[in-house]
């Protein structure tokens, strides 16, 4: 089962919205941890936050996906009042309609091949702190890249975002966004956004099947850790390649 910071990191969805439609019916968690409030999601939940995120794409409104999903309102009663307004946009659906039938090329199993045990490497970084939904996250790389060239910082590495309390509650979770930097002599204006990034143990994948499909990842390298009987702190790592693959690190609970 997954945590709600885990679903949201999974589905690419905010925690506000996965909240939002828990009170609406349209999801729900299986489990609620009677001594910290916790809420857990089965696997399937994921399958239906991709339908509510597909029903968005098309225009469908909040009432609209709820009367779809909750009360068995067939879609094409929807769909045809809003017929003149999706006309508009009718490729671009049928491309979206054409890109959710494909199967996914990647394999689970050809995943697992090249999962590893390897550390994230210590780095020096700009960095900014901003607890917002993913769906805003270049916002915080667009402000590092923008300081980076304001103090004349020499861009060392794609930029990355560090999750923090993915197996907590809402209160504990944090969203670091982080640029890696050459220089260690900046300006003191600019020193208040350095740190210093230490090395962690980690499992890592490289996955090359696009940013819009990371979930999977996020499934595989669980899977994995479970297969392994291995735990992570909760602490998670997203590197965000030009090449438009991503690498992704899980801390391990035991850095022995």
């Amino acid at each position: 089962m997954y945590t709600r910071g885990q679903l949201a990191q999974i589905a690419k969805v905010g925690r506000k919205a996965i909240r939002l439609y828990e009170a609406e019916g349209m999801i729900t968690s299986s489990k609620i941890d009677p001594w910290n409030g916790y809420h857990y999601y089965e696997e399937n939940q994921i399958a239906r936050l991709e339908k509510i995120k597909h029903y968005k794409q098309l225009g469908f409104s909040l009432a609209d996906i709820k009367g779809v999903l909750c009360k068995g309102i067939p879609e094409n009663e929807i769909l045809s009042v809003k017929k003149t307004e999706l006309e508009r946009n009718i490729k671009d659906m049928q491309e979206l309609r054409r890109s959710m039938d494909q199967i996914d090329k990647i394999e689970y199993q050809d995943a697992r091949q090249v999962i590893s045990e390897s550390y994230f490497p210590e780095c020096i970084c700009l960095f900014i702190e901003e607890n917002m939904d993913l769906e805003m996250l270049g916002t915080s790389a667009g402000k590092l890249y923008e300081k980076a060239s304001k103090y004349n910082l020499e861009i060392a590495g794609a930029h990355f975002v560090k999750y923090e309390g993915l197996l907590t509650d809402d209160s504990a979770f944090k969203m670091i966004t982080c640029l890696p930097i050459l220089q260690t002599d900046a300006s003191n204006d600019a020193a208040d956004y350095i740190r210093v990034e230490k090395a962690a143990k980690c499992i890592h994948l490289n996955f090359t099947g696009g940013f819009s499909k990371a979930g999977n990842a996020h499934i595989w390298l669980k899977e994995y850790m479970d297969k392994k009987k291995t735990s992570c702190t909760g602490t998670m790592y997203e590197v965000y390649n030009r090449d438009m693959s991503m690498d992704i690190y899980y801390e391990l609970s035991c850095n022995c």
